[in-house]
């Protein structure tokens, strides 16, 4: 496996761990359960773990293709913004994650506030994370488009 592929295989976890865990927090804050907040927090501690493993692939991966035909600098750049962006917010999330797992710790709830600023961080952690999902693909776009020129195109009926 090469290192565009095992970025590729990487990268889709934290932005799954985002959402997945933003969606039991959610549920947890409006039908209560203090096993779906643990759960959340649990998971945004591993998406962020995950995001810097995805981070430290990034750029093996991006030299892997700087030369490849059809590579867009400019597409590069705008995958490198975005992921550092999404990898900042991500580990801010997990730095949540694990503030929420200590206080519920003692038997305590996390308080309004905190519930507040952790969808906040959600809300900015999805974003960033769905950003550079989506400059990846079209990275990623470029290189498979051109390992297909027009003559070899698959047929797809």
């Amino acid at each position: 496996m090469d290192w565009v592929r095992l970025h590729v295989a990487i990268n889709e976890a934290p932005a799954a761990g985002v959402g997945i865990g933003t969606a039991l927090l959610v549920i947890s804050a409006v039908a209560g359960g203090r096993s779906l907040q643990k759960t959340a927090f649990r998971l945004f501690t591993l998406a962020s773990v995950l995001a810097f493993a995805a981070f430290l692939t990034g750029g093996p991966a991006q030299a892997a293709l700087e030369h490849a035909p059809g590579m867009s600098l400019e597409l590069s750049e705008q995958h490198w913004f975005a992921s550092r962006l999404a990898l900042a917010a991500t580990i801010l999330l997990g730095l949540i994650g694990i503030a929420g797992l200590r206080s519920m710790r003692t038997g305590g709830a996390p308080s309004r506030l905190f519930m507040f600023v952790s969808m906040l961080a959600c809300a900015a952690a999805l974003a960033s994370n769905g950003w550079a999902v989506y400059t990846g693909i079209r990275v990623q776009t470029a290189e498979i488009r051109e390992q297909y020129p027009p003559q070899n195109a698959p047929d797809l009926d």
